[in-house]
């Protein structure tokens, strides 16, 4: 009973993790908070950093509310997309990214086509030298990835992020795919394979160590997420051998960690030593 759902606030939902607070609160409009005035700022060329900014903060912390009522968010998304793209201020920009997560979580898929829109520009902020933005751009990414589309659906991107001419954001794209792999359905990785793992293995030959460390870390995870190393084996053949043994021990290390490890994670396929 009680007053019903608008009375919750976010704090409140924190008690129980295992209830998802959008399945429990009234959905709420936040688009009639968001005037023209609002916009114009956002939109006018004279406008300062700082007002960005504040009305950026408006909008993140209304679209922080558990569940978003449903409207037409085109024209804010558009919005947030150009100030993305082009606005000169890290601040502004972080703001923007910050805001299309909440979005993301709070509309969930009918944010979705938005948030497929969003992801290039995304994976090329993993370039700036801006901590706040790739945080954000991180979060965001994972906020879509939980609530607006699979990684099948991003598949374009992701290689174009995988196959960048910045180091920095094929390192970046490698890491978070690893923490994300574990959260796609097992019967995805077959269709993942031929998408991911050829570049992912290029990037386990590049020059740079840390991104070959973040290569080899993530095709031990698809590995693992599959449950057989076997998927991973044939776009590894001409890795050299003390790259496969890498990559052999990080496979049994992460095999070992999950509950009772997985024996067929764990052979050692010498078969493949002699290509």
């Amino acid at each position: 009973g009680g007053g019903g759902g608008m009375d919750l606030d976010p704090d409140a939902m924190a008690i129980d993790a295992e209830v998802d607070a959008y399945d429990i609160v009234d959905p709420k409009n936040i688009l009639k908070e968001l005037n023209d005035s609002w916009a114009a700022v956002l939109e006018a060329k004279g406008s300062k950093w700082s007002e960005k900014r504040d009305n950026l903060v408006k909008l993140k912390e209304l679209a922080s509310y558990p569940r978003i009522a449903s409207g037409d968010f085109g024209d804010i998304f558009r919005l947030l997309k150009k100030l993305i793209a082009t606005d000169s201020n890290v601040q502004v920009v972080a703001e923007s990214i910050a805001c299309c997560g909440a979005l993301s979580k709070g509309l969930r898929k009918e944010f979705a086509n938005y948030a497929r829109a969003l992801v290039e520009a995304l994976f090329g902020k993993f370039k700036e030298k801006n901590s706040t933005v790739i945080k954000n751009a991180l979060e965001t990414l994972t906020l879509m990835h939980q609530y607006c589309w699979g990684l099948l659906e991003i598949g374009e991107a992701l290689q174009e992020a995988l196959g960048h001419s910045n180091p920095k954001v094929k390192e970046t794209t490698l890491q978070w795919l690893k923490s994300e792999i574990a959260l796609e359905p097992k019967a995805n990785m077959p269709k993942l394979a031929p998408v991911l793992l050829p570049l992912s293995a290029k990037c386990a030959d590049e020059a740079a160590p840390s991104l070959r460390e973040a290569a080899l870390q993530f095709l031990a995870a698809f590995g693992v997420r599959s449950g057989s190393a076997a998927v991973i084996e044939k776009h590894t053949v001409n890795m050299d051998d003390s790259r496969k043994k890498k990559l052999q021990e990080l496979i049994a290390e992460a095999s070992s960690q999950l509950r009772g490890g997985n024996p067929a994670l764990n052979n050692n396929n010498n078969n493949n030593n002699n290509n």
